[in-house]
């Protein structure tokens, strides 16, 4: 399901925002950086589950806002991204916002 590409995508970009990261976020602190992800990633498999065994408005609603999370937490870090691998980066935030989109609650 589209949901898969999160895990990926979200692994990917946490090893991109290991450089070029300016003050206001620590890109080095990689094991924080790699349990928020965990969080995120763990929370959209919940809720995607719920959805899929119900699809009702609350679960849509819930995958929604894990959703939002996730990608609100991949934006805080766009700055850490190399520019060679930007391209990469935004592909997989316009992935996740339509797949956000495609949700109907």
């Amino acid at each position: 399901m589209k949901i898969l590409f999160l895990k990926f995508t979200g692994i990917i970009c946490l090893i991109l925002c290991l450089n070029a990261c300016g003050d206001s976020i620590d890109c080095d602190d990689t094991t924080t950086l790699n349990a928020e992800a965990e969080m995120h990633i763990d929370a959209i498999f919940d809720a995607q589950d719920a959805f899929n065994n119900d699809q009702s408005d609350d679960n849509c609603k819930t995958l929604k806002s894990v959703l939002e999370d996730y990608l609100d937490f991949l934006g805080e870090y766009e700055e850490c991204v190399d520019a060679e691998d930007l391209d990469e980066y935004n592909a997989t935030i316009a992935e996740g916002e339509a797949f956000l989109s495609s949700l109907n609650c």
